[in-house]
């Protein structure tokens, strides 16, 4: 997580160099950075949890692979959604709200086919 907010910043901070822009336009951006490291921290503390929820259900990911995940809705409803490839697309394999805390069945679901 650390190493993604570096390489952010370091992005960020060469793209306002190479723009040319000064101190004050960059301090103009700050909040506006901040929102988005909020943004990001805030996802993936739900992808970890959400980790977590899931593989307290052992489902079987042999049979269902799992390769990412994407984050989804609202600050205070938060879906993921746990990716993986059937046949040559990439698909949903499993939904799970990270505010489930407790590792139920109502916590995760395992997308269709």
């Amino acid at each position: 997580m650390r190493v993604l907010f570096i390489l952010f910043f370091v992005f960020v901070s060469s793209a306002a160099l190479a723009e040319g822009c000064g101190a004050v336009a960059y301090e103009r951006r700050i909040p506006g950075i901040e929102k988005l490291g909020k943004a990001m921290h805030r996802q993936d503390m739900a992808a970890a949890g959400a980790t977590d929820i899931l593989f307290s259900q052992h489902p079987d990911l042999k049979a269902h692979p799992v390769a990412g995940w994407v984050v989804t809705g609202e600050a205070v409803d938060l879906l993921v959604t746990f990716i993986g490839k059937r046949g040559e697309e990439y698909a949903g394999r499993f939904d799970v709200r990270p505010e489930a805390r407790e590792a139920t069945a109502s916590g995760w679901r395992e997308a269709e086919d």
